[in-house]
């Protein structure tokens, strides 16, 4: 997984070229938000290489934000084709696109275990208080904004007293994908 903004130059060396024309290797490229022609050129690498998949959000929300989406996305892509999610998780976590967030949130979600260490609803509360306080001063904040829709999602779903890594079981009943640890129930 390569969370990207604004990487034209990054992507266009022969590192990427390699990565991709390995068919061994699956990656995940999020452009976050580019404004440069990244999100053209990643669409033109997975074009060119097998195993590639391409995630686009609309606006800059930021590296840990990118990192959390392409985390999701990536054990969610896992999980619909059938990989095992510890073996992917493992892999991932002694690559150049881990991260702490990564590492933390992903490890939740792959053992199904969505027990709060930060709930979902204390995100709710925080980023509220943060996009309040940032409209009163006439700051855009769209990280802020994006992520608290996802969270508010997650909470009107249930998901509030879990564990942040929730907000996955959003995304995953979006695409129609099972995760480890969630219900039936849950995914309606």
């Amino acid at each position: 997984m390569i969370p990207c903004f604004n990487e034209v130059a990054r992507l266009a060396g022969q590192n990427i070229a390699e990565l991709v024309a390995n068919d061994d290797v699956g990656v995940v490229l999020v452009d976050d938000g580019s404004d440069d022609g990244t999100r053209e050129l990643m669409f033109n690498i997975q074009n060119a290489g097998a195993g590639v998949d391409v995630l686009v959000l609309q606006q800059n929300v930021g590296k840990a934000e990118a990192v959390r989406r392409g985390m999701n996305h990536a054990l969610t892509l896992g999980a619909k084709i059938g990989i095992d999610l510890q073996q992917l998780y493992d892999v991932i976590c002694e690559c150049a696109g881990s991260s702490w967030m990564f590492e933390n949130r992903g490890a939740h979600i792959v053992a199904g275990d969505y027990t709060p260490h930060s709930a979902v609803d204390i995100f709710v509360k925080d980023l509220g208080i943060v996009a309040s306080e940032a409209e009163e001063a006439g700051c855009r904040t769209p990280l802020t904004t994006a992520s608290l829709a996802l969270f508010h999602q997650a909470s009107a779903a249930g998901f509030g007293r879990e564990d942040d890594s929730a907000v996955a079981k959003v995304l995953a009943a979006s695409a129609n994908v099972s995760l480890p640890g969630v219900s039936t129930a849950e995914k309606s």
